[in-house]
This record gives structure tokens, sequence and C-alpha cells, in this order.
């Protein structure tokens, strides 16, 4: 699959390393930066023979938890990277459809195997539970690991990190970062935990990559180009493979195309790209040889030469653009929860981050030390009800919502990111100005230290977000993708985040008054793409939603985030609430509903209110199994447990 072709083409180069025995011969430890993309199910706790049904929290948490302590102990400190980068409208990258479609076949296959042969399926079709992000990026933050989320192009933000931060190696999987050539590249996918307190991967000697392609080093981002990729597409370079010989690219083993390439790339007259693309496209006025040139300055960008070059003088660069590869991205340094002053919202005090810490440490007690290796849909709410104040007061309080209240801090005038831009380029019919610059900054802050679902900076900056496949079957009649099923609650937050009912409000004010609007007598409406991989649209097109207001006055999103008056706690969360479909007095009563089961309870209410039932009577017991069993903490206890152990327990 183009440049990651390069990848399969190294594994069996790979030399077995223990990154524990490398950290010993480094004073003062060994820093390294770790992709978690390319090792999803390492961190999720490895091979076990029901991964299938989805949802192994408790032995996510104990493995990660064993991880952090072998980590400390051999002086081995990692920054954990996570994919946030959101697709640049009006399309989503080839890639990210191929993707989904290689999960979409997994989970047919899945499911196949489960109906036909009822034992577990092979690891090979393992496909990432949805909110495995959410809970990865809430774990590592209480124990303290440092995180790093890209927000425009991963690869290149991590390798970015990598230099700046002068760590001593890269640990991942992608194509790219060979051709990047970091300092130490490690194999995410062979990182393995093992008995014998070693931490077990393969290194590529990517410095030796010219000599073993036979390719000169002025060359090798060339090459890579050739391969495909996200800027030049495979299906681009077609007319090309078949100069090559290779006249079926997917039944081209990746020896061949690879060789094949490095070939041509090698008895080039010259390095000079402009010759090449003439020998390759005939003229240099093919649109082909505009995205070959972005290419090759792409990957010239992530080498520690093209680093350097375009390092600005304070030693900071600018954004990355896909569309001028020419500056690579701003890497602000990544931080733990105690570096939160600038992006810290209303309801995060000391005394309740210090609360969430004691929550977390109490749920992981049972946590098993064994250093043990090893889906089903997750609702991803952990990030939604983390800014959400759990300090009582009557949700059913009617705020007084006033035309101006909210804005009287102006704040100071910031340059426009790329991302602030894109977000005044309107998808379909939107009537809703950008949303505020320091709504923005914050959730950009946020998102790049993982304490904000990174759907949201794609929300406000893009209009659009790309939904995952899913492990459900595609061809079920009666029950609607699980994507489908929760848009109500995504509905509620997309018109919250673009204060679609203060707008509404100011426009009927300026109607009374007689004042024109530039949003007309509406006010505002906005509406989401979301691209949703499916059988009947493969990624061809995004379905346009639109945000829905609540039915009472929700105040702008800036008195969501940052009031810190009673009132507002009481209106964050009646705002939760509502979008949960569970606003009523009795959900705020511990004894009806205790405080750590809240956002179970509401899950479940909505689930349970909603006109398509999709909870059969064993899900419901395991939903309520869930919820009110301590052993279920225990993650050995939980290896041995069957169905009479969970029914004795209802």
């Amino acid at each position: 699959m183009g440049i990651q072709d390069l990848q399969t083409f190294l594994e069996t180069e790979g030399v077995g390393v223990d990154l524990f025995r490398i950290a010993r011969n480094h004073a003062g430890g060994f820093r390294l930066v770790l992709d978690a993309e390319g090792c999803l199910d390492r961190l999720y706790g490895g091979y076990f023979s029901d991964w299938a049904c989805g949802g192994q929290w408790a032995r996510c948490v104990q493995f990660l938890t064993t991880l952090a302590q072998a980590l400390a102990e051999h002086q081995v400190a990692l920054c954990v990277c996570f994919n946030g980068a959101h697709p640049t409208p009006p399309a989503l990258p080839h890639h990210w459809i191929q993707t989904q479609a290689t999960y979409r076949q997994r989970v047919n296959s899945v499911l196949r195997h489960i109906i036909t042969k009822g034992t577990p399926p092979p690891k090979v079709w393992w496909v990432p539970p949805m909110g495995l992000h959410s809970c990865l990026r809430t774990a590592m933050r209480y124990l303290n690991i440092p995180m790093m989320v890209s927000s425009d192009d991963h690869c290149q933000e991590v390798v970015g990190l990598c230099r700046e931060k002068t760590y001593a190696g890269l640990v991942g999987c992608s194509g790219e970062y060979l051709v990047f050539q970091p300092p130490r590249y490690f194999s995410s996918s062979q990182l393995k935990l093992t008995y014998r307190s070693s931490l077990e991967t393969k290194e590529y000697m990517v410095h030796e990559l010219p000599k073993l392609l036979d390719v000169p080093q002025d060359r090798l981002c060339l090459m890579a180009a050739l391969l495909g990729g996200t800027i030049l597409s495979e299906q681009s370079l077609t007319d090309f493979y078949k100069r090559l010989g290779i006249t079926q690219k997917k039944q081209c083993p990746p020896e061949t195309l690879i060789k094949s390439v490095c070939h041509f790339v090698r008895e080039l007259a010259s390095a000079d790209i402009d010759a090449a693309c003439v020998e390759i496209f005939g003229d240099l006025n093919d649109l082909r040889a505009a995205k070959l040139k972005q290419a090759v300055q792409y990957y010239l960008n992530g080498t520690k030469d093209g680093f350097l070059k375009y390092r600005t003088a304070s030693g900071r660069r600018p954004k990355t653009n896909k569309k001028n590869q020419n500056q690579k991205p701003d890497m602000s340094p990544p931080s733990t929860s105690a570096d939160m002053d600038t992006t810290k919202l209303a309801t995060e005090s000391t005394e309740h981050e210090q609360k969430g810490l004691e929550d977390y440490k109490l749920a992981t007690a049972n946590a098993s030390m064994n250093a043990d290796f090893s889906e089903e849909r997750v609702v991803d709410l952990n990030h939604a009800i983390a800014n959400i104040s759990l300090e009582g007061g009557d949700v059913t309080a009617k705020p007084q919502a006033g035309a101006t209240e909210d804005n009287k801090k102006q704040q100071p005038p910031v340059k426009e990111s790329r991302q602030a831009v894109a977000s005044k380029v309107p998808l379909g019919e939107d009537l809703c100005p950008p949303a505020p610059a320091e709504v923005l900054r914050t959730c950009a802050e946020r998102h790049a230290r993982g304490l904000m679902h990174p759907h949201m900076l794609s929300i406000l900056t893009h209009r659009q977000i790309a939904l995952p496949v899913l492990m459900e079957d595609d061809n079920h009649r009666e029950i609607p993708s699980i994507h489908h099923f929760f848009r109500p609650i995504r509905q509620n937050v997309y018109a919250i985040l673009y204060n679609m009912h203060h707008h509404r409000f100011m426009a009927q004010k300026a109607k009374e008054e007689g004042i024109s609007n530039p949003l007309g007598e509406r006010g505002c409406s906005v509406q989401i793409a979301e691209w949703i991989y499916s059988r009947v649209n493969p990624g061809k097109s995004p379905e346009m939603v639109p945000g829905v207001v609540l039915d009472w006055p929700v105040p702008t999103v800036q008195r969501l985030w940052f009031g810190t008056a009673q009132d507002d706690k009481c209106r964050r969360m009646r705002a939760f609430l509502s979008c949960m479909r569970s606003d009523t007095p009795l959900m705020l009563n511990t004894s009806y509903v205790p405080q750590h089961l809240l956002i179970l309870a509401t899950v479940l209410r909505f689930i349970m209110t909603s006109q398509i039932q999709i909870l059969r009577r064993p899900e419901l017991d395991a939903f309520l199994a869930t919820a009110f069993s301590s052993d279920l903490m225990n993650a050995l206890h939980l290896q041995e447990m069957t169905v009479s152990i969970i029914l004795y327990l209802l």
C-alpha cells in the first residue's frame, strides 16, 4: 500500500533489541517517542482469545499500569503520540478510505467466523474498539505518561517532536519514518513486554537504508514519493508502474515494486527533480509533476537536514500546510496534567484533578502486576464528562440568559491559524460564524495535550468528522449503525459548540428592534459533514448533519467552558444531561443514581428510551453487571469468569 510497502519490505531486516538493556547504557535514562497508532493492539493488552467481544478495559488499564511501572524502573521515558489529525475538506484522504475498507473486510470475516465456527476469531482480523483512544489517553494522563496528539500531519509532527526535543529515537511502524531517518527507529508493532522484565522489539538501521536499497542518499525521497502516498497516490502512478513492468499493482509483492522503483531512480541521469518529472510524466505541466515535487519536499522536510533548514531562528516552526510542503508543523512540547495553567477549564481545579487521580487509583487497585501482553461498541463519553463538575446544584434551575453577558471579557486578537481560517469556509448552507478565538485557542491547546477529544477540533475548524468502522453487521436491517443511533447526541453538541441558541436569540432581538442581522431572521444554523464508511456509501461523500438546539436557553460555549459561578456549574451539568435525554431531578439524586455511575446511567437511559431497541436481555444484564460488580475491576478474575457467574452477580 504505497510507502507502507517499504516498511513491509524491511520487516525482515530488523534486529531484535531490548529497550531496557539499551537504557542501561544511557546516562540519565532513555527518551523515546512512541507512535501509538502502530501498536494499538499492544496497548490494548495484546492477544487474548476473546478479543472480539470488546471492552476489555480492565485488562487494558492493568497492562498500562504494569508498563508504566516497568518504564519508570528501567529509566525509559516515553512520549506517546496519537493521531488527531483531521482531514482537509472537501474530501477525505484516499488512505483513510482504504483503511476503513480493510477494517470492514475484517469485521465481516470476524462475524462470519463466529457464526459458522462458533470459536474466537484469529487476531489477524483485529479491529480497534471505538473507545480505545479515549481509554488510552485517560489512563496515560493519570499514569503521568506524557502525550502528544497531532492536528495536521501525524508523521511529520511525530518526527518533528522527536528532533525538536532531542529524543533518542522513535518507535513506530510507518514507511514515512524510514525515509525521515530519525536518530534511531524501533518497531512499535513488534513491541513486547515480557515476563523476563524486558521490553523487546526490532530496530531498523535507517541510516543504512540507502546502502540496503542501493539508492543514493539524495534520491531516497524521490524513491519514496514514487511508491505512492497521501500527496501523490498510487492510482496517479499507474502508467509509471506499467513502464516498470507492473501491470497489477495490488498483486505485486512489495519486494518487486521497491526493487523496480529503486532501479529506476538509480538509473536516472541526475537527481534533478524537474528532469525526473519529465522522464516520468513527459511534461512538467502535467498536474502529477507538481504533486511529485510536493511529495519529495514532504519527505525532505522530515529528514534531519530538512528539519534544520526550515526551522525558524527562534527554534519554532510554522504549521505544515499540505498545499505548501516547504513548511514544517509547529510542535508545542507535550506535557502532563500538571502543566495545564493556560488550558484549564473552569471545572478543572487542583482539587478536582486530585479527586480524579484518587478515583483512578482506587479503580485500578486490583490490577495485577503480571506483565502479560495480550471490542464491542463503547460510547466515547470519557472526555464529554471530563469538563463537567459533579458538585451538586439544582439542574432544573432556570438560567437567566443575557444577550451580552457572555461577551463581557474581550479576548486579545490572535493570529489566525490554518484551522481557524478553514472554519470560515462553511460546508453546505451553514449560516453560523466561526467559533470564538478563545474557544479555538483552548481547544487546540487541549487537543495537542490529549485532554480533549480530537473530534472537537475537527468540528470547530473544519466542520466535519470521520467516524471509523465498528464491530457491527453492516447488513443488519433492524438495528442501525451505532454511529447513526447516537447521532442525536452529536447534533445537540454541534448546536452548543456553535452557540446556535445565542445567535438565534440575538437574531430575534435584532428583528424586534428593526435592526438588520447578517445571519438573517433565523439567526444561525450549522451543518457538520459526518464521514461514515458503509456498504452503501464507501467514503464517497459525507452526510450533512444539522445541529439541533436544546429546548432551554443554553449558555454560550464560552460560559460553559470558562464560567466559574455556581449557576455555570448547574448549566454545564444540565447541558450534558439534556444531550443524553436525562435532564431529570432524580438523575443527580445520589439515593437513586450513585455519583460514580452517572455516565453509565445516562448512557443506559438514552439507549432504553430510544424508539429503536438495540439491547437484548443478556446485553442489559452485562451492562448492569459492569456497573455494580466490584469484581469486574480485577482483570484476572474476569479472565476466569463464566456466564453462570455473571448471572449469579445479578
